[in-house]
């Protein structure tokens, strides 16, 4: 992402010359595009950080590693309080099964597919390649 663009409205000044060569597609993938988009790395990036402040299981929380049938999928418990949050990520470019017989349903708080929504089933919970999820669990599971 080339920040420097949105400092400079989109147009480097007369007689500016980079340190470092700057993205041929500067035009479309910059600040003043991302910034607008829902779909774009900047909104996802927001939106994470927004979750990590809002909610204290993300940064001072417990961890519990959980097993979830799959070699390419990393799946935790952090827990602050009576707050338990479910991180489900997918680390293969192929969709992944993700089964947690110990826990049976989530909310889904924020996924990085645009095709997820709702409560989720963690019996059986189909991730996306590259995916990523995280889900609030209710009290007392």
């Amino acid at each position: 992402m080339n920040f420097l663009w949105f400092l400079l409205r989109g147009q480097p000044p007369v007689n500016f010359d980079p340190w470092l060569p700057v993205a041929p597609d500067y035009q479309q993938v910059n600040v003043v595009v991302e910034r607008e988009e829902a779909t774009s790395m900047l909104t996802l990036t927001r939106a994470l950080l927004i979750m990590r402040r809002s909610r204290p299981a993300l940064n001072r929380g417990s961890y519990r590693g959980l097993e979830s049938g799959s070699q390419d999928c990393f799946v935790y418990l952090r827990q602050f309080d009576n707050q338990r949050l479910l991180v489900a990520l997918n680390f293969s470019e192929e969709p992944q099964l993700v089964k947690i017989p110990e826990l049976i349903e989530g909310q889904l708080l924020l996924s990085t597919s645009l095709n997820r929504e709702g409560p989720i089933n963690l019996a059986a919970l189909m991730l996306d390649g590259h995916e990523g999820c995280i889900i609030e669990l209710p009290d007392g599971e």
